[in-house]
């Protein structure tokens, strides 16, 4: 019965689907469908018989069935046609993805957990929802002739050529990929449980680990405007894939007897290897890289993706990586090896060198001024331009205090993402918590993550950048104060989602901020102190909490937060962000207190003018607000 009568809901959401999808539009059925799907989930999650489990199986049911006609016939109205084939098919392709992962992650957790694991995709498509447009087709059948166009404007694009950035869009995303796929968070987020499982004393390995994860990420700080960005990536690719295979091994070895009294050393070189080389390059640089590929237009819904897809993966390697150990350790990071392998293999074939790089619009705006300097000015006065341009190029007492107050939240960051390894035994302890307990703990994190970088893009636009990382601290607040004074797991859940969520806001707009206040010339190396913090964060995490109690920790967890929010009081709005919203004079004050009050700012001001200008006619379109308001319209 339960198990067949999501078929007889999926027949009643059928029968009505098209009907439905006519009269409230394809993005207001679809937003309509989640909500069955969120309750039924829920109905199963908290059942204690049958007839609850069989209802909310049957609005699964019509949820779905409602689905299996509005996506297809959505994705066919907006894409085009030599695509459409290709872009249809990816509904089946997900259907697969869907089932093939609750196959694998319903081996090892309980029903209940696995019904609330369900709820995430729901989630994540109600947020989405109010970033895409409706169904040109659709507009254009009910008589709404304007709201078509702008749709068909908006998934066709403008009147240029948007084929670099729809290549950025692929590299961002691709490096985000195989940054999570890597292994990465697993890693950090457990790696107390790796020392332990190799036989190496955990407390040792990760205040050694906290000790030497500082000095490395400085020299990736140094080297990092040196070597360029991509030799950069390949070379830490290449560790992370000798250190995850070398740890394969020595768990193979040890599963067979062989060598037992080298495992421990084995496991440790191998962990400390993947953590350093991954920090030098792979944990950082596709951040900077994000920064300094995506143009001004396209910057707030491309670096919204990609952060997300970043946190999407993320969850799925921290929530399954303990069941993947469970199934066979060595087989784990010989899956991780191998795609550090392939990291290498896209890197070197499709990501170009973005040291120093300007995007489109910028080398167009430069160009032109370069031809008006050469036809209108005198040779002394393009010489003082020249100038000025380099002398854009100096490190003022103001860039690095706004630089420390910004990167306080990559520190909050990183602390977050630190504290699961440190506290795991203890914390398993006193709540008695089962290891699917535990793995929801650490993996909701990037959870919440995803969901605060879906509408992190948009928050920064909408309320600028100093306020989006003011908003991001008070979830993170709030979140290490439910930990703080948990006495079940439903809370630290709740904290650790909440902390997930201002991560996911600060993950974007901190390297944004930084890129955008800082000269190009010094930008590389500034963006850096973003993924140094992190690490800053982690090792101190770490440290700390071989020595004190979780609880004591998460409330040291608060006091950058309180730093960050004190320190933005006293630092100035992003320039180009005043820029873009016409608060011309702002702007000329945030420029002038960034580069030093005796600075000539008259051509980096000029510059960032006539940029902001060229992208009025490539704008993305509504705002934050128009978005709630747009998904009620259709």
């Amino acid at each position: 019965m339960f198990g067949s009568i999501m078929t007889l809901g999926g027949l009643i959401g059928a029968v009505f689907s098209g009907k439905i999808s006519d009269v409230l539009g394809r993005k207001r059925t679809m937003l309509f469908c989640e909500a069955f799907c969120a309750i039924g989930w829920l109905f199963i999650a908290l059942a204690q018989d049958a007839l609850w489990l069989d209802c909310g199986r049957l609005l699964l049911g019509i949820g779905v069935g409602i689905f299996s006609y509005v996506i297809p016939v959505y994705i066919a109205e907006i894409a085009p046609k030599h695509v459409r084939g290709s872009f249809v098919f990816a509904n089946q392709l997900m259907q697969n993805c869907g089932l093939s992962l609750f196959f694998i992650i319903g081996n090892f957790i309980p029903w209940r957990i696995l019904s609330i694991v369900g709820l995430v995709p729901c989630v994540l498509h109600v947020v989405c929802l109010f970033f895409i447009p409706e169904s040109p087709r659709w507009l254009a059948k009910v008589g709404r002739d304007k709201e078509c166009r702008a749709a068909l404007q908006q998934l066709r694009g403008h009147d240029v050529d948007n084929s670099q950035e729809a290549n950025t869009i692929r590299i961002g995303v691709g490096l985000m990929l195989l940054q999570q796929l890597s292994g990465s968070s697993g890693v950090i987020y457990y790696a107390s449980s790796l020392y332990e499982r190799g036989g190496f004393p955990s407390a040792i390995g990760t205040s050694v680990m906290a000790t030497i994860m500082i000095p490395k990420a400085l020299i990736a700080t140094i080297i990092v405007d040196k070597m360029g960005r991509r030799t950069l990536l390949m070379a830490s690719c290449a560790g992370m894939c000798m250190f995850a295979l070398l740890l394969s091994v020595s768990y193979s070895f040890q599963s067979l007897g062989i060598l037992p009294e080298l495992t421990p050393i084995f496991t440790c070189i191998s962990v400390l290897g993947y953590v350093i080389t991954y920090a030098m390059g792979m944990g950082g640089l596709p951040w900077i890289i994000m920064s300094e590929i995506f143009p001004m237009n396209v910057k707030v819904s491309a670096g919204t993706l990609v952060t997300v897809t970043n946190w999407a993966i993320g969850w799925v390697i921290t929530f399954s990586f303990n069941f993947l150990m469970q199934w066979s350790a060595s087989g784990t990071f010989l899956i991780f090896s191998i795609v550090s392998a392939v990291s290498i293999i896209f890197i070197y074939f499709l990501m170009p060198e973005t040291k120093g790089r300007k995007d489109r619009t910028q080398k167009k705006t430069e160009k032109m001024r370069g031809e008006i300097d050469e036809a209108n000015l005198a040779p002394e006065t393009s010489l003082i331009n020249k100038e000025n341009q380099d002398s854009s190029g100096t490190t003022t007492t103001t860039l690095l205090l706004t630089t420390f107050v910004a990167v306080s939240g990559s520190f909050v960051f990183g602390s977050a993402i630190g504290y699961s390894s440190p506290v795991q035994s203890d914390l398993t302890k006193d709540l008695n918590l089962s290891v699917a307990e535990y793995s929801l703990f650490g993996s909701i994190l990037t959870i919440g993550a995803m969901i605060g970088a879906a509408m992190s893009g948009r928050i920064a636009d909408l309320i600028g950048r100093r306020a989006a990382m003011g908003f991001s601290e008070m979830f993170c607040i709030l979140g290490w104060l439910a930990i703080y004074l948990s006495k079940v797991a439903v809370w630290l859940d709740v904290g650790r989602f909440l902390v997930g969520y201002g991560m996911g806001v600060l993950s974007f707009v901190v390297p944004v901020y930084i890129a955008e206040i800082t000269p190009k010339d010094l930008r590389g190396g500034f963006t850096t102190v973003h993924q140094l913090m992190i690490c800053l964060g982690v090792s101190v995490a770490y440290l700390l909490g071989s020595f004190i109690g979780w609880r004591s920790l998460a409330l040291i967890g608060m006091i950058p937060c309180v730093v960050q929010m004190m320190g933005l009081f006293i630092i100035p709005e992003s320039p180009r962000w005043l820029a873009k919203v016409g608060r011309w004079e702002e702007f000329e004050i945030a420029l002038q207190r960034l580069r030093g009050e005796s600075a000539d700012i008259s051509y980096e001001s000029n510059e960032i003018k006539d940029y902001t200008q060229r992208l009025t006619n490539l704008s993305e379109g509504g705002s934050w607000s128009d978005g709630f308001a747009t998904i009620w319209r259709g």
